[in-house]
C-alpha cells in the first residue's frame, strides 16, 4: 500500500510540474509595479491592481495616468464625478478615497496601497476581446466603467464619459495628454 501511495505522490508531482512548465497554471498570481512605468496586469483580470504602486496626495505618482485610473474607479463608486477625472490626486480625490476605503471596511488614510487597490480588483470582469487586447469592466456601485489591458498588461482608460473618446494610457510618471 506504502508503495503505490508513493508512486501516485511521484506521478501527481510530475504531472504538476508539466503543467507548470508548459504554462497550463500560473503559480503566482500576476506581478506589477510602478517600476514599470504603468498600471500592468496578467493572467486573470482579478489580480491587476493588488501590488500596484502607492498613488496619494503630495506623492511621486499624484499626477499621473494611473491616478486617472483610480479616479475613474471613485467615479464608478459614486464618489467623484466625471468633471473630477484630472488624473491629480488632489484634495478631493483624497477625501473621495477616505469615503471610499471607509465604505470597505478599510483603513480610510486617503492612501491608494496595495490593500485599497486590490480591494478594487474583485470588481474587474473581461467583456470582451479585440484581437490581444481584453476589454475590462469594473462594475462600481453607481456604473460600470471601461478600461481595455493590452497584449503587454498595459491598462488604459477613457477620456471622458461621454462619446467620442480616447482610451488613455495609465503611466506613472506622467499625466497623459487629454486627460
Amino acid at each position: 500500500m506504502r508503495v503505490g501511495l508513493r508512486k501516485a505522490l511521484v506521478t501527481g508531482g510530475a504531472v504538476a510540474a508539466i503543467v507548470l512548465a508548459a504554462g497550463l497554471i500560473n503559480a503566482a498570481p500576476a506581478q506589477a509595479s510602478a517600476s514599470q512605468g504603468y498600471v500592468i496586469g496578467s493572467g486573470d483580470v482579478t489580480d491587476d491592481f493588488g501590488d500596484e504602486g502607492t498613488l496619494r496626495r503630495g506623492g511621486a505618482y499624484a499626477n499621473s495616468g494611473a491616478t486617472g485610473l483610480w479616479q475613474w474607479i471613485l467615479y464608478a463608486d459614486g464618489y467623484l464625478t466625471s468633471s473630477d477625472i484630472d488624473c491629480e490626486f488632489g484634495p478631493t480625490t483624497e477625501a473621495a478615497t477616505k469615503k471610499w476605503q471607509a465604505a470597505r471596511s478599510l483603513t480610510a488614510d486617503g492612501i491608494v496601497g496595495t490593500a485599497t487597490f486590490g480591494y478594487a480588483d474583485w470588481k474587474l470582469y473581461v467583456t470582451g476581446q479585440s484581437g490581444e487586447t481584453l476589454d475590462v469592466r469594473y462594475s462600481g456601485t453607481a456604473r460600470s466603467v471601461y478600461f481595455t489591458r493590452n497584449w503587454q498588461g498595459k491598462y488604459s482608460f477613457r477620456s471622458n464619459a461621454g462619446t467620442p473618446y480616447y482610451m488613455l494610457p495609465t503611466f506613472y510618471t506622467s499625466i497623459p495628454t487629454g486627460c
